[in-house]
Protein backbone atom coordinates (compact mmCIF):
# COMPACT_ATOMS: atom_id res chain seq x y z
CA UNK A 1 0.00 0.00 0.00
CA UNK A 2 2.80 2.38 0.86
CA UNK A 3 4.58 1.82 -2.73
CA UNK A 4 1.40 2.33 -4.38
CA UNK A 5 0.58 5.77 -2.87
CA UNK A 6 4.06 7.03 -3.71
CA UNK A 7 3.65 6.10 -7.26
CA UNK A 8 1.33 8.52 -8.34
CA UNK A 9 3.51 11.19 -7.32
CA UNK A 10 6.24 9.91 -9.47
CA UNK A 11 5.00 10.86 -13.07
CA UNK A 12 4.09 14.88 -12.51
CA UNK A 13 7.27 14.85 -10.38
CA UNK A 14 9.46 13.12 -13.19
CA UNK A 15 7.62 15.53 -15.55
CA UNK A 16 8.59 18.47 -13.87
CA UNK A 17 12.59 17.17 -13.91
CA UNK A 18 12.44 17.16 -17.68
CA UNK A 19 10.82 20.27 -18.16
CA UNK A 20 13.33 21.76 -15.75
CA UNK A 21 16.09 19.96 -17.87
CA UNK A 22 14.34 20.99 -21.25
CA UNK A 23 14.47 24.73 -20.14
CA UNK A 24 17.94 24.59 -18.67
CA UNK A 25 19.37 22.95 -21.98
CA UNK A 26 17.55 26.27 -23.50
CA UNK A 27 19.17 28.39 -21.71
CA UNK A 28 22.58 27.23 -22.01
CA UNK A 29 22.13 26.25 -25.88
CA UNK A 30 21.43 30.25 -26.36
CA UNK A 31 24.16 31.00 -24.31
CA UNK A 32 26.25 28.76 -25.86
CA UNK A 33 25.39 29.65 -29.69
CA UNK A 34 25.98 33.65 -28.43
CA UNK A 35 29.06 32.39 -27.36
CA UNK A 36 30.45 31.30 -30.41
CA UNK A 37 29.29 34.32 -32.46
CA UNK A 38 31.14 36.26 -29.95
CA UNK A 39 34.49 33.92 -30.97
CA UNK A 40 34.11 34.06 -34.33
CA UNK A 41 33.41 37.87 -34.33
CA UNK A 42 37.07 37.58 -32.63
CA UNK A 43 38.43 35.69 -35.48
CA UNK A 44 37.25 38.24 -38.38
CA UNK A 45 39.98 38.20 -41.55
CA UNK A 46 41.53 41.78 -42.61
CA UNK A 47 43.10 42.11 -39.08
CA UNK A 48 40.26 42.27 -36.88
CA UNK A 49 38.99 45.67 -39.40
CA UNK A 50 35.80 44.41 -40.88
CA UNK A 51 33.17 46.35 -40.42
CA UNK A 52 30.91 45.12 -36.85
CA UNK A 53 27.53 45.23 -36.32
CA UNK A 54 26.53 47.63 -38.98
CA UNK A 55 29.52 49.84 -38.75
CA UNK A 56 30.69 51.43 -41.96
CA UNK A 57 33.94 50.37 -43.90
CA UNK A 58 35.41 53.87 -42.86
CA UNK A 59 34.82 53.87 -39.15
CA UNK A 60 37.69 53.19 -36.71
CA UNK A 61 37.24 50.18 -34.38
CA UNK A 62 36.05 51.90 -31.07
CA UNK A 63 33.70 54.34 -33.02
CA UNK A 64 30.70 52.65 -32.44
CA UNK A 65 31.49 51.70 -28.54
CA UNK A 66 32.00 54.86 -27.17
CA UNK A 67 28.38 55.69 -28.07
CA UNK A 68 26.88 53.09 -26.49
CA UNK A 69 25.49 53.69 -22.52
CA UNK A 70 28.84 54.13 -19.28
CA UNK A 71 29.67 50.09 -19.04
CA UNK A 72 32.74 51.36 -16.84
CA UNK A 73 31.73 53.74 -14.55
CA UNK A 74 34.37 54.40 -12.00
CA UNK A 75 37.80 53.11 -11.38
CA UNK A 76 40.52 53.70 -8.74
CA UNK A 77 43.93 52.10 -9.08
CA UNK A 78 46.47 50.86 -6.17
CA UNK A 79 49.75 52.97 -6.25
CA UNK A 80 51.75 50.02 -7.55
CA UNK A 81 49.42 49.63 -10.12
CA UNK A 82 49.01 45.81 -9.46
CA UNK A 83 45.05 46.21 -8.26
CA UNK A 84 42.46 47.85 -10.01
CA UNK A 85 38.98 48.28 -8.46
CA UNK A 86 35.88 48.84 -10.94
CA UNK A 87 32.20 49.83 -10.62
CA UNK A 88 30.96 48.78 -14.36
CA UNK A 89 27.76 47.45 -15.40
CA UNK A 90 27.40 43.77 -15.81
CA UNK A 91 23.90 43.89 -17.10
CA UNK A 92 24.22 46.45 -19.57
CA UNK A 93 27.01 44.72 -21.02
CA UNK A 94 25.47 41.54 -21.35
CA UNK A 95 22.50 43.28 -23.07
CA UNK A 96 24.43 44.35 -25.31
CA UNK A 97 26.95 42.01 -26.56
CA UNK A 98 23.54 39.98 -26.51
CA UNK A 99 21.99 42.16 -29.01
CA UNK A 100 25.07 42.47 -30.81
CA UNK A 101 28.04 39.71 -30.08
CA UNK A 102 30.50 41.77 -32.98
CA UNK A 103 30.47 44.98 -30.47
CA UNK A 104 33.15 43.70 -28.76
CA UNK A 105 34.87 43.19 -32.01
CA UNK A 106 35.00 46.86 -32.12
CA UNK A 107 36.58 47.11 -29.38
CA UNK A 108 39.91 45.45 -30.41
CA UNK A 109 41.36 41.69 -30.95
CA UNK A 110 42.19 38.79 -28.52
CA UNK A 111 44.19 35.17 -29.53
CA UNK A 112 45.27 32.49 -27.34
CA UNK A 113 48.27 32.02 -26.07
CA UNK A 114 50.09 29.74 -23.44
CA UNK A 115 52.21 31.91 -20.90
CA UNK A 116 54.43 29.18 -18.88
CA UNK A 117 51.86 26.34 -18.63
CA UNK A 118 49.26 28.85 -17.84
CA UNK A 119 46.76 29.36 -20.92
CA UNK A 120 46.08 33.21 -21.39
CA UNK A 121 43.52 35.28 -23.63
CA UNK A 122 45.42 37.90 -24.79
CA UNK A 123 44.34 41.20 -26.56
CA UNK A 124 46.20 42.02 -29.90
CA UNK A 125 45.01 45.05 -30.15
CA UNK A 126 42.57 47.67 -28.09
CA UNK A 127 40.66 50.06 -29.47
CA UNK A 128 40.61 53.63 -27.98
CA UNK A 129 37.86 55.15 -26.04
CA UNK A 130 36.20 52.03 -25.29
CA UNK A 131 35.33 50.27 -22.01
CA UNK A 132 39.04 48.53 -21.78
CA UNK A 133 40.93 51.39 -21.88
CA UNK A 134 38.65 53.38 -19.07
CA UNK A 135 39.82 50.23 -17.46
CA UNK A 136 43.86 50.84 -18.17
CA UNK A 137 43.66 47.73 -20.27
CA UNK A 138 46.34 47.55 -22.94
CA UNK A 139 47.75 45.68 -25.89
CA UNK A 140 49.54 43.10 -25.23
CA UNK A 141 47.54 42.11 -21.90
CA UNK A 142 46.71 38.44 -21.46
CA UNK A 143 43.68 37.15 -19.38
CA UNK A 144 44.83 33.91 -17.10
CA UNK A 145 42.01 33.97 -14.39
CA UNK A 146 38.58 34.81 -13.99
CA UNK A 147 37.55 34.21 -10.04
CA UNK A 148 40.25 32.16 -10.14
CA UNK A 149 39.55 29.33 -12.22
CA UNK A 150 41.38 29.52 -15.59
CA UNK A 151 40.18 31.06 -19.01
CA UNK A 152 39.69 27.46 -20.46
CA UNK A 153 37.08 26.37 -18.44
CA UNK A 154 34.33 26.48 -20.80
CA UNK A 155 31.60 25.32 -18.82
CA UNK A 156 32.74 27.62 -15.58
CA UNK A 157 33.40 30.62 -18.36
CA UNK A 158 29.80 30.06 -19.65
CA UNK A 159 28.12 30.06 -16.16
CA UNK A 160 30.09 33.14 -15.33
CA UNK A 161 28.61 34.47 -18.37
CA UNK A 162 25.19 32.83 -17.97
CA UNK A 163 25.19 34.75 -14.66
CA UNK A 164 26.74 38.08 -15.54
CA UNK A 165 23.87 39.96 -15.42
CA UNK A 166 22.60 38.83 -12.40
CA UNK A 167 26.48 39.17 -10.54
CA UNK A 168 27.87 41.57 -7.75
CA UNK A 169 31.44 40.74 -8.44
CA UNK A 170 33.82 39.56 -10.74
CA UNK A 171 37.60 39.28 -10.53
CA UNK A 172 40.26 38.99 -13.74
CA UNK A 173 43.87 38.60 -12.88
CA UNK A 174 45.79 39.22 -16.06
CA UNK A 175 49.63 39.22 -17.28
CA UNK A 176 51.37 42.51 -18.54
CA UNK A 177 54.78 41.91 -19.98
CA UNK A 178 55.24 39.13 -16.61
CA UNK A 179 53.33 41.73 -14.31
CA UNK A 180 50.41 40.29 -12.28
CA UNK A 181 47.49 43.02 -12.68
CA UNK A 182 44.26 42.18 -10.98
CA UNK A 183 40.52 43.74 -11.80
CA UNK A 184 38.27 43.72 -9.37
CA UNK A 185 35.11 44.58 -10.97
CA UNK A 186 31.83 45.02 -9.01
CA UNK A 187 28.03 46.04 -10.35
CA UNK A 188 26.81 49.13 -10.47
Amino acid sequence: MLGTRHKRYLKPLAITVLVLLAVGGAVLLREYILLRKLAESFALPNGGNAPAGGARADEKPGAQATQAPALVLQVKRSASGDRVDARVAFKTFKRLVEANPRLVHTWGRIGWKVLGDVPALCLRSVAPETAFTKLGVQSGDCVTHIDGETVNQPLRNLGIWVTLGSRQRLTIDTLRHGRRISYHLSSN
